[in-house]
């Protein structure tokens, strides 16, 4: 017997006890070519934390994945390493695909801090793996796109924030805080020479707001309902320092805000209607 492994027509001729001899017909043997699969994918093969690429192969009769084991045409990939396909065709040679690596890119960790200063709230990014693009909404139609940022927001109530953060590669993710607006600011304020100071709080009938600023302005105060509705309001003009003195009228006992603005800005504040 011999082993062939070379396409050609083969005979044997023998030679029996007697010397007598004699040649087989001739046996053809023909060879066909291993399969050769290539590998195709969906996307590129580095993706996102949480992506995935498809890796498929041309139609054979058999296939094994490397190292997943699947044995379907195609494979979904969702974390990184190196793979393979070996085949069988319908005549049950085989042959191995090279081997394509995937690489995975870890998202970037979202997070922020805020701190409440009356309806006024600066955000403090705390992300962590490198971003480098930030996106904020402020849960009232407000966004930004600054790294650290602040708000200020036109009534209390709680609104949910969420920042999305992006790396070099694309991979985002996002994380949402909800942030609580429940007072202004204190009940008196004094930055840089200016003053505003509420009482009586809680008030009965009236209540007065002294006043110092540091030019002449006119003001505007505002008495309005926790929902913004306004219940009251009045104007001064050419103000300096002095007193201003709110007779809302007859209103129910609850929780209302006091708002004051004019060339300075604007000071808002929460104030109490009392029972008596």
């Amino acid at each position: 017997s011999i082993v062939v492994n070379v396409a050609g027509s083969y005979t044997v001729t023998v030679t029996n006890s007697n010397g007598c001899t004699g040649t087989s017909a001739p046996f053809v043997v023909s060879s066909v070519p291993n399969p050769v699969p290539t590998l195709s994918f969906s996307g590129p093969v580095t993706f996102c934390s949480g992506d995935s690429v498809v890796m498929s192969t041309q139609t054979f009769a058999s296939y094994s994945w490397s190292p997943s084991l699947s044995t379907h045409p195609t494979i979904t990939v969702t974390s990184a390493g190196s793979y393979a396909v070996t085949v069988t065709d319908t005549n049950g040679c085989t042959g191995t695909s090279a081997a394509a690596t995937t690489f995975v890119t870890p998202l970037p960790i979202p997070n922020f801090n805020s701190s409440v200063n009356g309806l006024a709230v600066a955000f403090t990014d705390a992300s962590t793996l490198s971003p480098v693009q930030w996106a904020w909404n402020f849960g009232d139609g407000g966004t930004a796109t600054t790294q650290n940022t602040s708000h200020t927001y036109s009534t209390i109530g709680v609104y949910t924030v969420c920042l999305t953060v992006t790396n070099t590669q694309g991979c985002f993710d996002s994380i949402c805080h909800q942030v609580n607006i429940t007072t202004t600011v204190n009940n008196a304020l004094n930055i840089n020479g200016i003053l505003f100071e509420a009482y009586p709080n809680p008030w009965k009938d009236q209540f007065s707001v002294d006043y110092n600023l540091t030019s002449v302005q006119d003001l505007t105060f505002r008495l309005t309902e926790t929902t913004g509705k306004i219940l009251f309001e009045d104007k001064i003009y050419g103000a300096l320092s002095g007193k201003f003195v709110l007779n809302p009228g007859p209103i129910s006992s609850g929780i209302y805000y006091l708002e004051v603005s004019g060339e300075f800005g604007k000071w808002r504040r929460k104030v109490e209607r009392g029972e008596w």
